[in-house]
């Protein structure tokens, strides 16, 4: 939202936005309430999800846990922290681009220096089915954009 509203004002300087133009903004308003719930939900719950996450991960069919012989486990539990903490503020302002340019490119280089980024995809993958259990589906329909575009950048 963010970044439309920075286009929006180079894209009609001098001039009024139609309607058509104003339209993003009349979408994030009529969720405004529901993305901040969302967003408590998350923060208010960021311990449970995450544990969850980590059950799930262990009981995957892969191992989403291990490079080699090395558990990952605890690195990857304090990266969700991070990514949860940027995926609900994202969601928050509607602006997928800040996740995007900010954390994701910095996660992804990290991810293929280290070699996680199967496990990263995998973990990501999970998120989406575990955040489910804590989010109504409207406030769901809110964060996965975010979730899935973590999965793909971090996980390929």
């Amino acid at each position: 939202m963010l970044t439309q509203l920075s286009n929006l004002g180079l894209e009609t300087d001098g001039r009024y936005a139609s309607a058509t133009e104003l339209q993003f903004l009349k979408d994030y308003l009529e969720t405004t309430e529901m993305r901040i719930k969302g967003y408590k939900k998350i923060r208010d719950q960021e311990s449970e999800i995450l544990n969850q996450l980590d059950e799930y991960k262990h009981n995957w069919k892969e191992d989403a846990c291990h490079i080699g012989e090395r558990d990952i486990t605890e690195r990857t539990h304090y990266d969700m922290i991070m990514h949860l903490r940027h995926s609900a503020a994202s969601m928050l302002i509607g602006d997928l681009d800040r996740i995007r340019e900010g954390m994701l490119i910095w996660f992804q280089t990290i991810a293929r220096s280290f070699g996680f980024q199967k496990q990263a995809g995998i973990t990501f993958y999970l998120l989406q089915d575990v955040i489910k259990l804590y989010m109504t589906p409207e406030e769901v329909d809110l964060i996965l954009p975010t979730i899935q575009l973590c999965q793909v950048v971090v996980g390929s």
